[in-house]
């Protein structure tokens, strides 16, 4: 590849998003005024903490309050994801966690935690839509379960995907799971109707 034929993919990637952009301008500066070698190592620790910073903006952490619609029958057609608002006694919180769940975005989640305000007898993480867990993200859990207990919170996980709950159980985080979000609730309520 030589430089005429560079020219047009150097353009794209001045197109794409600013940290792209930032790897791209670093890598050639420090290729042009240090070393070609540090410049490749800069360039890939900057690439990996942009990927990073990427993969946490991609997870998210909401309360899960769907309601059940009105023209639903639900003992004709039980819509057992549904679980609407005011059927959760006081004390009882859900949220849905959504992508990979690493260092930053273990971060992101303790934040929202700590937004949320309040501290509920019992925290229901519904985790379908986490493909992976990986160490870090088990550590932080395990903090967050830690945190949760000092605070008189039960945190139980529902709908954990094979791979999730397989790093969980190397990393011995001990915390009550549940296959679905209607068990969890079934055990959030018998959790919180202990005396």
């Amino acid at each position: 590849l030589d430089l005429y034929d560079a020219v047009p993919h150097l353009q794209l990637i001045l197109q794409s998003a600013p940290g792209d952009r930032a790897v791209l301008i670093m890598t050639i500066l420090l290729t042009v005024f240090v070393d070609l070698s540090f410049a490749i190592a800069a360039g890939v620790v900057l690439a990996a903490l942009v990927f990073a910073r990427n993969m946490a903006n991609a997870t998210e952490a909401k309360p899960l309050f769907p309601s059940v619609p009105e023209d639903v029958d639900e003992f004709a057609e039980p819509n057992r994801a549904a679980i609407a608002r005011e059927t959760l006694p006081p004390g009882i919180e859900i949220f849905q966690l959504n992508g990979p769940f690493f260092f930053a975005a273990a971060a992101e989640f303790e934040e929202i935690l700590s937004r949320s305000g309040g501290s509920p007898t019992v925290l229901i993480l519904r985790m379908a839509g986490v493909p992976l867990i990986d160490a870090t993200g088990a550590s932080a859990l395990q903090r967050v379960v830690r945190g949760a207990g000092s605070k008189g919170t039960i945190l139980i996980l529902c709908e954990l995907t094979p791979q999730a709950a397989a790093t969980l159980r190397d990393m011995d985080v001990k915390v009550p799971k549940a296959a679905t979000i209607v068990d969890a609730l079934a055990l959030g309520r018998t959790l919180f109707e202990r005396p």
